[in-house]
């Protein structure tokens, strides 16, 4: 199970409970949160991919069922173009094709970013939590509110992950259009670069 940009492999525990009496799962945190080390310099999908296929040579899993959310829908499928040996299926989970698309620009972004970027630690804190939760989460206490999301980011909401900097949401995938099928089918309609 892969995650987006910036949240902790805990945030698949209400997923993984009931599928673990049937299943081995496994959540991946991300360079530079939770459990893993930090990211020197900057992330790209690749070195994800490649983080996430270390951790199933590490544990022996030959073969997996893949899961990805968000930016994690990016990595999952691109590590699914990379070692399609290692794939039995392939979850994509409110994703895209590449870090361009997942944001339109609009104004409110614009200023909540920018104010998120800048200012005292407080002020980029409440300004990502206001970028990242919805408005009923946004009653009382904001200060507690960002600390319960820190500990699902795994960091404190005032320092931005490497990843959401704006480096390495580029993947090999052009068409937006994802086709799952069994072992074996044939269709059309996905391009990749080469």
């Amino acid at each position: 199970m892969l995650q987006g940009v910036g949240a902790r492999a805990l945030v698949w525990a209400p997923q993984m409970d009931p599928l673990s009496d049937r299943w081995q799962c496994v959540a991946v945190d991300n360079r530079g949160l939770g459990d893993s080390g930090a990211a020197p310099g900057g992330l790209r999908i690749g070195q994800m991919v490649d983080d996430a296929i270390a951790v199933l040579d590490h544990l022996g899993i030959a073969r997996a069922h893949v899961i990805g959310h968000s930016m994690g829908g990016i990595l999952a499928h691109q590590l699914a173009l990379d070692h399609p040996d290692r794939v039995a299926s392939l979850g994509l989970l409110c994703t895209f094709t590449t870090g361009k698309e997942a944001v339109s620009l609009g104004p409110r972004s614009f200023a909540l970013g920018l104010r998120a970027a800048i200012g005292t630690r407080r002020m980029r804190r409440l300004a990502f939590l206001r970028l990242i939760a919805p408005s009923s989460a946004l009653q009382g206490d904001l200060d507690a509110t960002a600390e319960r999301h820190a500990r699902v980011f795994g960091h404190d909401l005032a320092d931005r992950h490497p990843i959401s900097r704006g480096s390495g949401c580029e993947s090999r995938v052009r068409d937006p259009t994802t086709a799952l099928a069994p072992a074996g089918s044939h269709f059309a309609g996905s391009e990749m670069q080469d």
